[in-house]
């Protein structure tokens, strides 16, 4: 089975100072997402999709080049001003829009089941035990559940979106 680790790394990192997502750590000298991708890999996970800013690819392709050819990894790009149809908002917001609204910047790329992790997070592999046969297929369903209706609002949330710019 074709099975996709969405990776949220969008994040400004503010608190943290630089972008904590890209810092190298630990005795492998890789970052807290290479760890994840790795158990992701060898449980049989087939592609990473790393849903990141613009203006950090560069650290990602840095990333990415080291992983090489054990996992296919594709970008996406999680921009404020996706899915608002170039409307100007009226207030600022450097911060991204959150887990939705990354999944939904992703839409067109996954294909297969997924399951969605912060970049910026470890805990061992806990993301994949499981307790019961059927845990991990029940939370992939769930995650596809909520993408569909993601999906299905996707109009409504565009209008509510474009209403601050009405304001």
């Amino acid at each position: 089975m074709q099975t996709t680790l969405i990776i949220m790394a969008a994040g400004k990192s503010s608190r943290y100072g630089s972008l904590k997502q890209t810092e190298i750590i630990g005795p492998s000298d890789v970052t807290l997402m290479e760890y994840s991708i790795y158990d992701a890999r060898n449980i049989g996970f087939t592609e990473v999709i790393l849903i990141i800013r613009k203006e950090t690819q560069p650290y990602f392709e840095a990333i990415k080049k080291r992983i090489g050819n054990a996992i296919r990894i594709e970008f996406v790009y999680q921009d404020l001003k996706q899915f608002t149809n170039n409307i100007e908002i009226d207030y600022i917001r450097e911060k991204p829009w959150g887990t939705a609204h990354a999944l939904l910047c992703c839409k067109d790329i996954y294909k297969n089941s997924f399951v969605v992790i912060n970049a910026d997070y470890l805990n061992g592999n806990t993301y994949y035990k499981i307790e019961s046969p059927n845990q991990n297929l029940n939370r992939g369903f769930n995650q596809i559940a909520l993408a569909k209706k993601m999906f299905l609002k996707e109009k409504e949330m565009e209008n509510y979106i474009n209403s601050f710019s009405q304001s």
